[in-house]
């Protein structure tokens, strides 16, 4: 097979990063079209509520780390269409929710595992297939996040005035399952065998780090941040919830 960086099948992975940023960024922008229905639904205070939101939103990126080890052992196809389905289960079985605990695990933690799987891939391939549009291809994908923004909170509340906030999140999750198909389309670019060669070569041509502290054991500085940076988001989540419920 030929492979072409910045050309052909490149261009198609860009069309389906754009379909996930669309639904990933949309979706966790238009909660709030949901939060009013579900506050008079289950009659609970504004942050037990508004913490099925940040659940969603904080898990797709504090993932980071297991993200990364997903994707090395299935690969990009495969993480995406894994995402996209889990994502879909998520917000499909919330339809069945009769307490708010219930839409923590299936709307909030579950859906959150599934985009963070298909934000990370979408953003991975176009990476793997682009060197000199990389900016341009990286920029394309991203818009569907915009766009998302922007169309999928007054399509939602449509769905919501026409078929209840419950058939609304079941219609919306056969649109997150469309992500599988996009995801399909993210051949990988390197087999397993070339990313591990690319991985040795790279750590033998690097010098002693500086701060060995912070260097860990894959031979770069990636977990370390990954561990700040997650702990920075729980620190932060930690403290919103306590002042959600205690004012």
């Amino acid at each position: 097979m030929t492979r072409q960086k910045d050309a052909g099948w490149a261009w198609v992975c860009v069309v389906g990063s754009f379909y996930i940023h669309f639904i990933v960024f949309g979706l966790m922008q238009s909660f709030g079209v949901i939060y009013v229905e579900l506050l008079s639904q289950f009659e609970s205070s504004r942050g037990g509520t508004a913490l099925i939101g940040s659940l969603l939103n904080g898990l797709v990126l504090l993932l980071g780390p297991v993200g990364v080890v997903v994707l090395g052992l299935l690969g990009t196809r495969m993480t995406a269409i894994l995402g996209a389905v889990l994502a879909c289960v998520g917000c499909s079985v919330s339809f069945l929710a009769d307490r708010i605990i219930f839409l923590y695990f299936s709307y909030g933690v579950l859906q959150g595992i599934g985009f963070h799987l298909m934000f990370i891939t979408a953003t991975v391939i176009v990476n793997q297939y682009f060197v000199k549009r990389r900016s341009l291809a990286n920029a394309l994908g991203s818009l569907g996040g915009g766009v998302g923004t922007l169309a999928l909170p007054p399509l939602l509340q449509v769905m919501m005035s026409e078929y209840t906030w419950r058939g609304a999140l079941l219609i919306t999750g056969g649109l997150v399952l469309n992500c599988a198909v996009f995801g399909a389309l993210f051949r990988p670019f390197y087999t397993k065998k070339e990313l591990a060669d690319m991985k040795t070569e790279s750590m033998k041509s690097k010098q002693k780090p500086q701060m060995r502290w912070l260097y860990d054991a894959t031979g770069d500085y990636a977990i370390s941040f990954y561990a700040a940076g997650s702990l920075f988001i729980v620190g932060g989540a930690a403290i919103l919830l306590y002042v959600s419920i205690h004012l």
